[in-house]
């Protein structure tokens, strides 16, 4: 999924749930700020974002994905980061963990390969909707424009 989809889907989520100052930033790192890791994980995302614009969609269609987001490991990492942001910052435990789950759920529905059970199962399943489209990318946009004008 495009980095304007998760940001539209964290923000609303985000307005949804009322978060403000810190709740928030922690709620768009966990949610956006994560695939940061296409960076690490493979250079093939500069072809990707170059393809985009040329060819309308992703070519690649690798798995960019680091452990950090795939559900058992990612999931686990965001609950001791919440209950450890919990005690040192404040912010309520579940915000890292169910910003995260976002994230790897939108991202689940993407066709390209998931691995949910890594680093212990080389179980693997495909989702079902096209990734990195332009349609996605303006539809997203748009819905940020609504987001922010209306409400």
């Amino acid at each position: 999924m495009l980095i304007t989809s998760h940001f539209f889907f964290t923000v609303l989520i985000s307005k949804l749930l009322s978060l403000t100052g810190l709740e928030f930033y922690f709620a768009l790192i966990a949610g956006v700020a994560v695939d940061i890791d296409h960076l690490f994980v493979n250079n093939k995302w500069i072809r990707d974002v170059k393809n985009f614009f040329q060819l309308k969609k992703i070519e690649q269609g690798v798995n960019q994905h680091s452990l950090l987001q795939e559900p058992l490991f990612g999931i686990s990492t965001a609950l001791l980061v919440g209950i450890i942001l919990h005690f040192t910052l404040t912010i309520r435990w579940w915000i890292s963990p169910l910003f995260l789950a976002s994230h790897i759920f939108f991202d689940a529905l993407m066709k390209f390969s998931h691995y949910p059970w890594q680093p212990f199962n080389k179980f693997h399943y495909r989702g079902f909707i096209p990734s990195g489209t332009r349609r996605e990318f303006y539809i997203s946009i748009v819905a940020l424009i609504i987001l922010f004008i209306f409400y």
